[in-house]
């Protein structure tokens, strides 16, 4: 049974008696020396019961400042295959793993973490670990999966892709009408769109008259694609 305090410097809480813990009746029914949980305590049948054992320490080694925000990443079904990934203290920020043992390898990043690094958001999911944090990527998801781009944290999706250079081609009678172009980036796999940027900046173009087309060459890519093994593809549209 819990006591509040009688008078100034004694303990804000004692305990009198603990009959246990009851996680199935409402809380509200339950008797004062009675918990709904009982967490890091270890029940007795004779006493209140003493806090779990401790743990023994062991102490990551590598190159870092300090593990500032931390995750267990599983990417399969097989518990031995989990990793823990932990942002760091240093300036800029790292990204670490540790995969067996204590010893922590840097991850490759492909821009640098701005602001805290203890404001990073983890979530796994389909064999991926997705990391949401501010970057000089601006705001992009970063994507951690071991499996397929190996020891680096790359950026989920398509940014929107640069302005095309389109150019006459061929011989024909294309209206020499001023038109503008733009370009739009898409992952496929298996002819299956896996990602689709939003369309580039548009740059005007007035075609010969005297050309068969207009061709368009892709702009410089910014990021990268959604899966690496998957080839980009690039359509002109006016």
């Amino acid at each position: 049974m819990a006591k509040k305090a009688g008078s100034y410097g004694q303990h804000l809480l004692s305990w009198g008696r603990f009959r246990g813990r009851n996680g199935v009746d409402e809380p509200a029914v339950l008797p004062s020396d009675m918990g709904t949980e009982a967490v890091n305590w270890i029940l007795t049948a004779n006493g209140l019961g003493e806090r779990r054992r401790g743990t023994i320490t062991m102490p990551i080694t590598g190159s870092f400042e300090g593990a500032a925000s931390m995750t267990r990443f599983q990417p399969t079904q097989d518990d031995g295959q989990a990793v823990l990934v932990f942002s760091t203290f240093d300036t800029p920020s790292q990204f670490m793993h540790v995969t067996a043992g204590l010893a922590a390898t840097a991850i490759t990043q492909t821009d640098a973490l701005e602001g805290s690094p203890l404001l990073v958001s983890y979530a796994t999911g389909n064999g991926k670990l997705f990391l949401a944090y501010d970057s000089t990527a601006g705001n992009r998801l970063h994507v951690y999966q071991p499996g397929t781009s190996g020891n680096t944290l790359r950026l989920a999706g398509l940014s929107g892709p640069a302005a095309p250079v389109p150019t006459n081609d061929g011989s024909g009678s294309y209206a020499a009408v001023l038109r503008y172009y733009r370009t739009q980036l898409r992952t496929d796999v298996s002819d299956t769109p896996m990602a689709v940027s939003a369309l580039g900046t548009a740059v005007s173009f007035a075609p010969s008259g005297s050309g068969g087309v207009v061709r368009g060459a892709r702009g410089a890519l910014a990021g990268s694609p959604a899966r690496p093994d998957t080839p980009i593809i690039a359509s002109l549209m006016s």
